[in-house]
C-alpha cells in the first residue's frame, strides 16, 4: 500500500513549516514517512465501507485532509505554542478533517466525489444489511410434534 501524500506535499500544503519538518526528520529518521502511511490507513478505515480504498490516485481532498490530521499529530509531538492563533487553526483543521471523513463515510447522496466500492460478486444489494425470511419453525404444541413424528415413522 502506498501513502496518499509524501513529505514534499506535506511541506507544501501542511501547516507545519518546512524547516520544522526537516528538523523533525533529522531527529527521527523514517518516522515521518511512517506517520504519513498511518494517516493514510486511518483515512481508509473511515472510507472503506463505502469507497474503493486504498485509492490508486488519491483525490486532492483526501490528501489535503490527511495533511491537516498529520499536522496536528506533529504539533502534539513537537509541541504547541501556548496561545498561538496558528495552533488553534491546526486544531480546528483537524476537527474539520475528521468531520469531513465522517460525512464522506456516511454519505448516501453523493456529497463527496470518490470512487465507490463495488459490491461483492453476486451481491446486488445496495444496503450493507441483508434481509431474508425467518428460518425458524414451531409446532403449535408438543402433541402436534408428536403426531408428526408418529406419522413420519408409519409413512
Amino acid at each position: 500500500m502506498s501513502a496518499y501524500f509524501d513529505v514534499d506535499y506535506l511541506k507544501t500544503m501542511g501547516s507545519v513549516p518546512a524547516a520544522v519538518l526537516d528538523e523533525f526528520e533529522d531527529q527521527h529518521a523514517g518516522r515521518l514517512a511512517k506517520m504519513i502511511e498511518s494517516v493514510s490507513r486511518l483515512m481508509d478505515s473511515y472510507l472503506m465501507k463505502r469507497y474503493a480504498t486504498p485509492f490508486s490516485e488519491p483525490p486532492e481532498t483526501v490528501k489535503l485532509h490527511g495533511t491537516s490530521i498529520l499536522s496536528h499529530q506533529l504539533r502534539v509531538i513537537i509541541g504547541f505554542d501556548p496561545g498561538s492563533a496558528q495552533d488553534e487553526q491546526i486544531i480546528q483543521a483537524r476537527k474539520d478533517a475528521f468531520a469531513w471523513l465522517e460525512s464522506a463515510a456516511n454519505a448516501k447522496d453523493g456529497l463527496v466525489e470518490l470512487p465507490l466500492r463495488a459490491p461483492p460478486p453476486g451481491a446486488a444489494a445496495v444496503s450493507g444489511v441483508a434481509r431474508r425470511k425467518a428460518r425458524g419453525f414451531s409446532y403449535p404444541n408438543a402433541m402436534a410434534w408428536h403426531r408428526e413424528q408418529r406419522d413420519r415413522r408409519r409413512g
